[in-house]
Formats: structure tokens, C-alpha cells, sequence
């Protein structure tokens, strides 16, 4: 769906993917509500729990992709590839990967029928989207060329380690906060909505990326993964890194 498309759209998007049918994971643009993200999210593993039910009397046994995304190759285990309709060799505009951790193994979609808040609970799931690398600025620089020119001037201590800067009212990013590995986020930054309420039950989410060979490896995890922020990106690399051979 559309960068621009209103909550209200993003909610009635995630009860339309309740229906069993492979949902790819959105990208998310500059500006964008992590809100959305995560009905989006939401509805999207909800869709691939029922897609797994239905199929599970014939279960599809794992193998080894060998997936063409821009200039790269990946060779892929089919289990940790969370949308069906990608499990194929091949060139491909995406991959979207849902990982346990911190085992990164394949992550089992929710029961449809534990659809209240615990469905939503995404603390021991990563999902990962993989694209080809765009003209745009590399994901290391975003908080210094990007997003530097929204924050406020407050700094705070954040888990881990992580600078934690807010963004200002009326920015594109208002009502998120932005995590930054010191001096200046090139290792590792993260944009989390955490400065409202979450009344929906819903966890807040981060969403965080790197660029590897002509990829950008784009991550959204539960905010309350972010005292683990350290072992996620070197651990989330080094599978990037095994795929890529």
C-alpha cells in the first residue's frame, strides 16, 4: 500500500490480510507512521499463520534458494522466508525473511486464534526485507545528513549504550524517537515510535538498516529488543553475509 495511506487505511489493509494469502512486508518511507508499520506488520504475519495452518497437512520441506535481488545472489534457507509466494529460485524485487531470535532460525507465525495482544508480542521476531540498494543516501549516514536536521537538541542515555534523540513536533518523523550507536549512528541507528502511548496493544516498533554489496538489509524489531541492539546488528550482518557467500 501507498507511503501516504492514512492509519485508518493501514488498519482496514491489516484486517483485509487476516484472509489466507501471502502479504510482503511494506517498506516504510521517510515520514512514515511506525504506527502503520506494525498493523501493517500485524496483518501480515496473522495472513501467514493462516496460510501455514491451511498447508500444514502437506508440509513444504526446506531447501536452499538461490535468490538474484539487484547485483547479489543469495542462497537462502526457503524456512525463513515469511512470505510463500517468494520461496522460489530466482530474480526477485525483494526478500522478506521473518527470524527468531535470537536463534535466527525460522520464525513460526501466530495462531489466528490468539489474535488479542500477546499475537502482536514481536519480541522473539525479526523481520528482515532485503532490496537492491537504491540511488539514495547510504542507511549509515541517515542520522547525520537525514535526520539530524529534525532532532531536537536534548540527548539522553539510552539502553545499551545508544544515544536516544527525539525528533521535533511538526517534523516528518514526529512522535518518534531515533537511537544512535556513538559518536554518530553509522554503526547502528534505529527510529522507534515511543514517545505516544500505544492504546491499540500494539508494540512499539523500531525499524533500523545497512547497506551490504549493493543491498539494503532493512530490520524491524520490538522496541524492547533494543538492549540487545549490539548482538542483533552483528548477528543480522554475519547471516547477510553467509547468504551472500
Amino acid at each position: 500500500m501507498p507511503a501516504s495511506s492514512s492509519i485508518a487505511e493501514t488498519v482496514a489493509f491489516g484486517r483485509k490480510a487476516a484472509a489466507p494469502q501471502a502479504v510482503a512486508a511494506p517498506q516504510v518511507a521517510p515520514g512514515h507512521s511506525l504506527r502503520a508499520a506494525a498493523l501493517v506488520l500485524a496483518g501480515g504475519l496473522l495472513a501467514g499463520s493462516a496460510a501455514f495452518l491451511i498447508s500444514s497437512a502437506k508440509p513444504e520441506p526446506p531447501r536452499l534458494l538461490s535468490v538474484g535481488i539487484g547485483p547479489a545472489t543469495l542462497s537462502v534457507n526457503s524456512t525463513l522466508v515469511r512470505n510463500p509466494a517468494q520461496r522460489r529460485d530466482g530474480q526477485a524485487g525483494r526478500l522478506d525473511l521473518a527470524l527468531s531470535w535470537p536463534g535466527l532460525e525460522a520464525s513460526k507465525p501466530p495462531s489466528p486464534s490468539d489474535a488479542g495482544a500477546d499475537a502482536f508480542a514481536l519480541k522473539d521476531v525479526l523481520l528482515v526485507t532485503i532490496l537492491a540498494a537504491d540511488d539514495g543516501l547510504d542507511p549509515s549516514a541517515l542520522p547525520a545528513q537525514l535526520y539530524g536536521r529534525y532532532l531536537e537538541s536534548g540527548v539522553e542515555d539510552g539502553p545499551a549504550g545508544l544515544i536516544r534523540r527525539s525528533f521535533r513536533a511538526r517534523s516528518p518523523y514526529e512522535g518518534e524517537v531515533l537511537f544512535i550507536a556513538p559518536p554518530d549512528g553509522r554503526r547502528f541507528a534505529a527510529r522507534c515510535e515511543l514517545a505516544r502511548p500505544s492504546p491499540d496493544s500494539l508494540p512499539h516498533m523500531c525499524i533500523a538498516q545497512f547497506r551490504r554489496d549493493g543491498l539494503d538489509v532493512q530490520l524491524r524489531m520490538d522496541a524492547r529488543l533494543l538492549d540487545q541492539w549490539e548482538a542483533i546488528d552483528e548477528r543480522l550482518r554475519h547471516l547477510v553475509d553467509k547468504m551472500l557467500g
